[in-house]
């Protein structure tokens, strides 16, 4: 069951640093020497440096973050967050242009802790619903109609 301190620090990563970009709140979170493990456990960010990168580069792709917590399970040094958000894409991803388009996103992060910071996190996010939502790829329901 995760802690009082645990639930916190979510509410803190969604609200301050994702919702509002809070580069303080991101000092105090992440480790100096985050490491970042994309879909299927890939390497991807290193370093809270290149978090900052990624966070600023990302809210100037998606503006009017809204993120909502549906479970979390903690054991340990690790806490995992079910979460699903809205945000209105505003450009910046290849050749994909904005209609301020309303986009819903949903993931799982798996975060390791150590000294109160986050030190890890593994991300399993809907990438590909996030493209299709934008246009670039057909929907499950249109690729389906088209096999059919």
């Amino acid at each position: 069951m995760p802690t009082q301190e645990q639930k916190k620090l979510l509410k803190r990563w969604f609200r301050e640093i994702l919702e509002q970009g809070d580069l303080n709140t991101v000092e105090d979170l992440i480790g100096p020497y985050i490491t970042f493990y994309g879909q299927g456990g890939d390497l991807g960010l290193q370093g809270r440096n290149s978090f900052v990168r990624w966070l600023q580069r990302y809210r100037m792709m998606f503006s009017n973050q809204v993120w909502m917590v549906h479970d979390v399970i903690a054991e340990g040094e690790k806490i995992v967050v079910r979460y699903s958000g809205y945000a209105t894409y505003k450009g910046g991803i290849s050749e994909i242009d904005s209609t301020n388009q309303r986009i819903m996103e949903s993931g799982v992060f798996i975060m390791r802790l150590e000294n109160d910071q986050i030190q890890e996190v593994w991300s399993e996010t809907s990438d590909l619903k996030t493209m299709q939502q934008l246009g670039a790829f057909p929907s499950m329901h249109e690729l389906g109609s088209v096999l059919v």
